[in-house]
């Protein structure tokens, strides 16, 4: 099976491999008159989050092969289940997001409301943190 379909219980065994919670939030987005030279510096510099957690019913686009990606997604982490070392997810047309963030591996949390909703697209994730993400079909 590969590491993308590992089931809810994917926090409990991170945390058990000691993966060291340092907390704090990286923010990669891009900056007003970035040059392209300083955006894809930034973007090499990304590292995945330490899991992200399908909390809901349809499946979402996951991106695992590092950022950037030249493709939308790389798998399809379906609802209820999660994914360690994403670097980005994909939601698709007509479907919002909201994200949450922890530095708890429980999928119980607790869970802090992390920014706007994602928009349907490509959005990188980054950071020492876990994340949540709860698609729902409607605009944003």
């Amino acid at each position: 099976m590969s590491t993308w379909r590992i089931s809810r219980v994917i926090f409990a065994v991170l945390a058990a491999a000691s993966i060291a919670l340092s907390g704090g939030v990286a923010a990669n987005a891009a900056v007003a008159g970035d040059s392209a030279q300083a955006k894809q510096t930034r973007a090499q510099a990304a590292t995945p989050v330490w899991a992200m957690y399908n909390a809901g019913s349809v499946g979402l686009g996951i991106v695992t092969s590092g950022w950037p990606s030249s493709s939308n997604y790389n798998g399809i982490l379906p609802g209820g289940y999660t994914a360690s070392g994403v670097y980005g997810v994909y939601i698709g047309s007509g479907y919002c997001a909201q994200r949450w963030t922890s530095t708890s591996s429980s999928v119980n949390g607790p869970w802090t409301r992390a920014g706007s909703d994602f928009k349907p697209g490509k959005h990188q994730l980054s950071g020492n943190y876990y994340v949540k993400i709860v698609p729902y079909r409607g605009s944003c």
